[in-house]
């Protein structure tokens, strides 16, 4: 059984809006999760002085597997790192002692290599209580993160994600495979995405740089940016209640682009390309050669810029 290094440190004095580091304890495959215990002191005041423990631990690796994190009130990193087994840090933090060291985090492994983290409160966790992860991993094959309020960070991973939280932002960077993201208030980037994305926000800007596949981005109150990958021939599906849209695509892109807004201008900036059924309501349809499929960009309250991107490498 390879050996586990954990280190416990508590911070009474842990400034409030500061980014919260994830506490864990993981346990091997098959394994039980861990109770953490804190020294401090409860505090009256919910925006000063909270109790923080923190927890670093390494384990053993299982190449291709996936992994499902879930945490309320706290942010969630996975990043790929160079080293061979898996670190994890978390912060638990709250303003009640006890409460601290009746938590427990699990971290389980399914039969088929599967690794899951999540939190487990007393009771239910109150106002002011949250969990931020951490995760320094090799690789995985597909994961699943979930927050109730907290910004999603992922880069370096592949195969098919699923990210959600109510109230944070959503960074995708350079991801092997498809991703699913949803927030209900917070922005959502994402880069050299080689598969598909599905990105939804009720409250806030999309920004896509280099994507692989095709992309549908739903906002109901920001703009949207999209940078086609210069070999992307897939469709996109853009549409945002307020705001503009910019799409910018590469020399592959084919297939019929509509082109809609309710109060505002559309700009081409694509060289030689016809604008067909052009109108004073504000919209274009464009064909490009290779296919029939079809794209849409629509605003109701916004420009839309669809631009020729320029090559990566000339």
């Amino acid at each position: 059984m390879p050996t586990q290094h954990r280190r416990f440190s508590l911070n009474h004095q842990h400034p409030f809006g500061v980014r919260r580091r994830a506490a864990l304890a993981m346990a091997m495959l098959g394994g039980a999760g861990v109770l953490l215990a804190a020294n401090g002191c409860g505090l009256a005041n919910q925006f000063k002085d909270k109790v923080h423990l923190t927890s670093t631990q390494s384990i053993q690796h299982i190449a291709g597997s996936a992994l499902s994190v879930e945490t309320g009130n706290g942010s969630v990193s996975v990043e790929a790192a160079d080293r061979a087994d898996v670190g994890i840090e978390v912060d638990l933090y709250g303003h009640d002692q006890a409460r601290l060291q009746l938590a427990i985090v699990h971290a389980q492994r399914t039969d088929d290599g599967s690794l899951s983290i999540w939190v487990e409160w007393p009771g239910e966790r109150r106002n002011g209580e949250g969990a931020s992860i951490e995760i320094d991993i090799p690789e995985v094959d597909g994961l699943d993160v979930a927050s109730s309020n907290g910004a999603i960070t992922i880069s370096g991973l592949s195969g098919h994600a699923e990210l959600q939280t109510s109230n944070g932002s959503i960074n995708i960077q350079q991801h092997k495979g498809s991703a699913w993201a949803k927030t209900s208030n917070g922005s959502i980037n994402a880069s050299q995405v080689s598969g598909g994305l599905d990105l939804r926000s009720s409250n806030g800007k999309a920004v896509i740089s280099d994507a692989g596949g095709k992309v549908r981005v739903q906002t109901s109150n920001g703009p949207i940016k999209v940078s086609m990958a210069d070999a992307n021939t897939s469709p996109v599906d853009l549409n945002t209640s307020n705001g503009g849209i910019t799409i910018e695509v590469g020399d592959r892109f084919q297939g019929v682009l509509k082109c809609n807004t309710s109060n505002a201008k559309i700009k081409l900036e694509i060289e030689g390309q016809p604008e067909l059924g052009k109108s004073a309501k504000g919209s274009m349809r464009l064909e490009f050669e290779g296919s029939d499929q079809l794209s849409t960009v629509k605003t109701s309250n916004g420009s839309v810029r669809v631009v020729k991107r320029a090559p990566s490498h000339p």
